[in-house]
């Protein structure tokens, strides 16, 4: 019955006991738990799993950030990187030459990994208007890189083939600990 709640509902859970040992009182046996569904692309967090899959060619989609140019963030090195001082957050789209599946997006930090993004989003367009989560909202990131070689990745359990990608950074690592330097910074992003 869980599993065919849509959105919100209210489900009973009821305590049993068959041991002569353990009693349950009559009265306070069953309790009742509001559940709100929410339905994602995003299966986890494995590095192990991204290096099993195939790298899409960079030449074969376009970075940019607010409109300008973020080509740095997709041309295969890490010694480049995308600075966009925007406190808060921004938006990288990807725009790809034809619609194409992506199955997972993989990013690494840029300068020191307290600028590394912790809370991101990932959503999907065909037409670069209408956007759809991947990751149902925002992600905390559970992987904390310590190197610059170490990249963050996002998988997802089926591969979306679309138009555009949206890699929506809101915060970086600074701010959970209370610093006020919220300036998120990569150096590559792998799709």
């Amino acid at each position: 019955a869980v599993k065919n709640i849509t959105s919100t509902g209210v489900a009973a859970i009821s305590l049993a006991s068959n041991s002569a040992d353990i009693a349950t009182g009559a009265n306070n046996n069953t309790y009742y738990v509001v559940i709100n569904k929410k339905v994602t692309n995003f299966k986890g967090q494995s590095t192990g799993e991204l290096a099993s899959l195939n790298l899409i060619p960079y030449s074969s989609f376009e970075a940019t950030v607010d409109g300008y140019d973020a080509s740095d963030l997709a041309d295969g090195s890490t010694k480049t990187e995308f600075w966009y001082w925007n406190s808060g957050g921004y938006d990288v789209i990807f725009s790809f030459n034809e619609a194409t599946p992506v199955k997972a997006l993989g990013y690494y930090f840029a300068s020191y990994a307290g600028y590394c993004p912790d809370v991101v989003e990932i959503l999907t367009s065909n037409d670069g208007n209408t956007w759809t989560s991947q990751t149902g909202g925002k992600v905390t990131t559970s992987v904390v890189p310590s190197r610059k070689t170490d990249i963050v990745p996002f998988e997802f359990y089926s591969a979306i083939t679309c138009n555009y990608l949206m890699l929506r950074v809101y915060s970086c690592f600074w701010t959970s600990y209370g610093s006020d330097y919220d300036w998120p910074a990569i150096s590559e992003v792998n799709l």
